[in-house]
């Protein structure tokens, strides 16, 4: 696979192709070799926790 297709998912930490993205973030770090982000999966995951607790409050 080549370095321009893929990402790093910052919650399964694991390189995923960019098919797979859920959420890509801009930022520097890391930008020189692969962008970080969600996959789909960790998105969906993060999006059930914070709606679990925002029904807290």
């Amino acid at each position: 696979m080549e370095q321009s297709i893929l990402f790093y998912c910052v919650k399964c930490d694991q390189l995923r192709t960019m098919e797979q993205a859920g959420l890509l973030f801009r930022t520097g770090f890391y930008r020189a070799l692969y962008p970080l982000g969600y996959c789909v999966q960790c998105e969906r995951l993060v999006d059930k926790i914070y709606l679990n607790t925002k029904a807290l409050y």
